[in-house]
């Protein structure tokens, strides 16, 4: 019986390793894969000026789809491509501060929720308009690994009751 026990013990112990050694493998994997994202969300926020607008195009995938508020929902490349280049020609624009809320990744999809403060102005001239907002994005990893924007949307929140 002894024997018995003691053979038993070690499988117990052997299997306990196992998982051990195996269990944090994911966890660890998980928090590279969203520090990942968290970098490339902040080299996509560092190129959204009326400087860079057209360089934010090159963060989404060529199947991207962009949903502005009070406006027409952007599918694919050429559309949100043509809104940048048409942003661009009509405003400086810059975003001042964005706070990251919420970021998760699952395999090789990923969010993030946000929220931001920006500042336009018209090129013919006017006044300066700052607002603030939330605003997600769905990020998918391509085969390369490089994270593209999927889908994107964002929103005024709903003024304050007076």
């Amino acid at each position: 019986m002894t024997g018995y026990r003691l053979g038993r013990a070690r499988r117990r112990l052997a299997v306990a390793t196992m998982v051990l050694l195996i269990l944090p493998a994911p966890l660890v994997a998980q928090g590279a894969d969203e520090e990942s994202l968290r970098e490339q969300f902040e080299r996509f926020t560092s190129v959204s000026s009326s400087e860079d607008l057209t360089r934010a195009f090159a963060f989404y995938a060529a199947d991207a789809v962009r949903i502005p508020p009070g406006d027409r929902v952007l599918a694919g490349a050429d559309a949100i491509r043509e809104w940048f280049a048409s942003a661009a020609s009509m405003i400086d624009y810059a975003l001042d501060d964005v706070e990251v809320q919420r970021l998760e990744v699952s395999g090789d999809l990923g969010y993030v929720l946000a929220t931001y403060t920006e500042h336009w102005t018209p090129k013919m001239g006017g006044e300066t308009t700052y607002s603030s907002g939330r605003w997600a994005t769905i990020w998918r990893r391509g085969p390369d690994g490089e994270w593209k924007v999927a889908a994107e949307i964002w929103n005024l929140p709903p003024e304050s009751a007076g």
